[in-house]
């Protein structure tokens, strides 16, 4: 066996060992025939591993995520679920199809490669959206639309004449149980965003003494729909924003 031809295997075992590690199928890591491998050009086999290292090094640049342990009563994650799949977007990229987990306490967006999860940079996550929840990235320091949060990830609610936004918490306090030291409480506060500015409320009240107009309507609107706040907060924050919108210039 020439030396041209071992360095040509050597090439294409790096490449297949490394496609694997990030999770991509090759066509040729099945076979151990010689035959197969001289047939593979050496060129193709650099193109298709420099590509699929370009396109996902991109997300594979963030610490280490560790878990909390079973000291823990309650759980830091949105939906409290594994790696589900969703779409990010990541230095203005789009990703589809990523295993992501969005752990609350820490405020960071977490995916998996290789067994091994990773926080992803929060500042190069400008939105994600996972089982149908859409969040972006708000960062409100250097922005005259200021509001009482530090910059971090936002559930849109709605997003029309008005805007309505979630900023979801886990809250970390300590117990008196000696085998679960800890626990999580989880927090939420609604915020509406009404002529650039910021407004907090906690039920429909507030939201509709926000709004300022069509109070009446907009409480016959819930009753009819025999909808409240504490047991579906999002479906009376649709209705009242939708009704909202519906009626306005």
């Amino acid at each position: 066996m020439n030396h041209f031809f071992m360095k040509k295997q050597l090439v294409l075992v790096f490449c297949v060992l490394v496609l694997n590690f990030l999770g991509v199928k090759t066509v040729f890591a099945q076979t151990t025939q010689v035959e197969d491998a001289e047939n593979l050009s050496l060129e193709n086999a650099k193109r298709i591993f420099i590509t699929a290292v370009k396109e996902q090094s991109r997300l594979f640049n963030g610490p280490t995520y560790y878990t909390y342990g079973s000291g823990v009563d309650g759980s830091a994650i949105f939906l409290d679920t594994t790696f589900i799949k969703g779409t990010i977007f990541y230095e203005g990229i789009k990703y589809n199809e990523v295993p992501l987990m969005y752990d609350l306490y820490i405020d960071k967006l977490v995916s998996v490669v290789a067994g091994s999860a990773y926080s992803l940079i929060s500042e190069k996550v400008s939105e994600f959206e996972i089982a149908n929840h859409h969040f972006r990235y708000l960062n409100f320091e250097n922005s005259a639309n200021k509001a009482p949060f530090e910059p971090g990830f936002f559930e849109v609610l709605y997003d029309g004449k008005i805007r309505v936004i979630a900023k979801h918490n886990e809250k970390l306090g300590f117990s008196t149980k000696l085998d679960i030291p800890y626990y999580f409480k989880p927090k939420t506060v609604y915020l509406l965003e009404k002529d650039n500015h910021f407004y907090k409320f906690s039920d429909d009240g507030s939201l509709i003494n926000l709004l300022d107009k069509n109070k009446k309507e907009m409480k016959k609107l819930l009753q009819e729909a025999s909808v409240r706040f504490k047991d579906d907060p999002i479906k009376v924050i649709l209705l009242i924003a939708k009704y909202h919108d519906s009626l306005a210039n």
